[in-house]
């Protein structure tokens, strides 16, 4: 799990930025899983590598 998430929003879109997990020289990272929607997350955004730290997800309204 990521640690220190942090995200800013406008409008229409949403940017998200974290640190990895603290063990992440003790366990293998691929990824990441972003989920989103309103109530339950219906939409699910795979991030692969686990040297990304950010995403925005844009057209929110």
């Amino acid at each position: 799990m990521p640690e220190n998430v942090h995200w800013k929003t406008d409008d229409n879109s949403i940017t998200l930025w974290w640190d990895p997990p603290a063990t992440a020289d003790e366990i293998l990272v691929r990824g990441y899983t972003i989920s989103y929607g309103i109530g339950t997350p219906n939409r699910r955004v795979i991030i692969e590598g686990a040297n990304t730290n950010a995403f925005t997800i844009n057209k929110l309204s």
